[in-house]
């Protein structure tokens, strides 16, 4: 099974109006609503778990909601890029209709969790789908087979991986905000009670190489200098297993 369109949605309770938010910071701790901005409908079922991931590698986070839009197909809101500053937001047919449930044969699919991971190895997340309170859908494993950007992909080889911070850059920009392409923190969850692989996916578009710095947690802080790792001019498209074969900052 194939996923194909776009991604977000934040859980609701039933019996009442749907809502959906998406929120800016602005300081410290301000936020500013911008969901009719961003493009995000009410959802039109109950969801239990949203990660955030770039689900096509074209360097833009994407969202895939436990909310289903039908029996086979979970919802994933497809990121457009920021204007002004805010996320925008492509929506999957099926989602925002105003009624207890987004399936067309009128049945009710809560999905819980949404895992995603790479089963295949060829660089693009797939997902995992379960469902919330019956197991009459059972499980679904969806092959992503969306045209894909390049991608890189950074766990730990030596143990200790669990917190670390892995920042990528554009190649030549290492350590500049404005060079930044995106920012992770290795961990084995995703969601709501989704475990994953203890890998840092990136998205990188049309880039062929990157700057990456990995800042690792206190007890493994003695496998690099001053518990960093910096690496410069790494080639795309690949698994990146550290700190195997690369030298701290």
């Amino acid at each position: 099974m194939a996923i194909h369109e776009a991604l977000d949605a934040v859980p609701h309770r039933r019996k009442r109006a749907p809502t959906t938010k998406a929120e800016n910071s602005k300081g410290n701790p301000i936020f500013q609503d911008v969901t009719a901005t961003s493009g995000l409908p009410s959802v039109a079922s109950r969801n239990g778990d949203v990660n955030i991931n770039d689900y096509n590698n074209d360097g833009w986070p994407d969202i895939a909601a436990g909310v289903a839009v039908s029996r086979t197909r979970p919802a994933l809101f497809r990121s457009l890029g920021l204007t002004n500053g805010v996320p925008h937001f492509a929506v999957p047919a099926g989602v925002g209709e105003l009624k207890d449930a987004a399936d067309a044969q009128g049945q009710s699919h809560h999905g819980l969790p949404v895992a995603a991971a790479d089963y295949n190895k060829d660089g693009r997340l797939d997902i995992f789908f379960d469902y919330f309170f019956n197991n009459v859908d059972g499980q679904l494993l969806l092959r992503n087979e969306t045209e894909s950007g390049h991608w890189l992909s950074l766990g730990r080889a030596l143990g200790g991986g669990i917190g670390a911070k892995v920042s990528v850059y554009r190649a030549g920009g290492l350590g500049d905000p404005n060079a930044l392409i995106g920012q992770r923190e290795i961990a084995a969850t995703d969601g709501y009670t989704a475990g994953v692989p203890d890998d840092a996916h990136f998205g990188l578009g049309a880039n062929t190489a990157v700057d990456v710095r990995v800042t690792l947690p206190p007890e493994a802080r003695g496998l690099a200098t001053n518990g960093v790792i910096e690496l410069r001019n790494v080639p795309v498209d690949q698994y990146l297993r550290l700190p195997s074969g690369c030298g701290g900052s």
